[in-house]
């Protein structure tokens, strides 16, 4: 005898699938795909009005920034159509315009990306984080501007690296390329929620640091700081790393629990 879950099955019209039948799909695949197979696993969302999923896209503020961003910052001429290999080629320049990476050809942004040693598995652990290869470049470009700006003070640099780095190693110890970060729901979600915080963290030392220097930069920094119901003052750099790496603390636990 059929449930009543198979009968509400059967009265769909999967040959001839309508927005209903997508809706179901989609609603399916999102919440329960990662348990059918790790390719099936992820955060995109259907939308009903076009039956397609759209990717996550948390970069999108990040990446307006940026086109206003480096060009006043750092006189970068922005091109009015982006791709993802513009946004890679972009932070490369941006990275060996660092004042470390001039003085021992191997700055802090290369370190991050490059970890020596480890470097194909630091590049596939990134890429499993953020495996949309538009969205990554963008974080790359964020990154490497964050840490030029930040350059005019080592210590408040490094602890930039640190926590970023701390997450890059939380990424390739959790070994990604033997079960997918989306496998598991409670791990796509803790997933989802660091990948918001990091767009967020490069948004926001990036407008602090600029802020600093408020006679030059006010214009730039307006355009920079993004708006925030919940808060009137901008979180410093060290609150803004402290939850990030609360946010890489979660992940991991997330992990824990998913492997036990």
């Amino acid at each position: 005898m059929a449930t009543q879950a198979e009968e509400r099955v059967n009265t769909l019209d999967w040959e001839d699938a309508t927005a209903t039948e997508i809706a179901v799909t989609g609603h399916f695949i999102s919440r329960h795909g990662g348990q059918v197979h790790h390719g099936l696993g992820g955060s995109p969302q259907l939308d009903i009005a076009t039956g397609q999923c759209a990717p996550l896209r948390p970069y999108l503020q990040l990446e307006d920034a940026l086109r206003f961003y480096i060009p006043n910052m750092l006189r970068l001429q922005m091109p009015e159509s982006t791709t993802s290999r513009m946004w890679n080629d972009l932070s490369e320049k941006i990275g060996l315009m660092e004042k470390q990476c001039k003085e021992t050809k191997n700055g802090l942004w290369h370190s991050l990306w490059h970890k020596m040693g480890q470097k194909q598995e630091a590049a596939e652990a990134w890429m499993a984080f953020i495996p949309d290869e538009y969205g990554l470049g963008v974080v790359k470009a964020g990154l490497a501007l964050v840490f030029k700006l930040a350059e005019a003070s080592a210590e408040k640099q490094q602890r930039i690296y640190d926590t970023f780095a701390a997450l890059r190693d939380t990424l390739i110890q959790a070994q990604p390329e033997r079960r997918s970060f989306r496998a598991n729901q409670q791990v796509n979600d803790a997933v989802d929620r660091l990948y918001q915080c990091v767009v967020d963290s490069i948004h926001d030392i990036a407008a602090w640091i600029a802020a600093e220097d408020k006679s030059t930069w006010n214009k730039v920094t307006s355009k920079f700081k993004r708006h925030r119901e919940t808060a009137s003052v901008s979180p410093c750099p060290e609150e803004i790393l402290q939850t990030l790496e609360e946010h890489t603390k979660a992940f991991r636990d997330a992990l824990g629990i998913a492997r036990d």
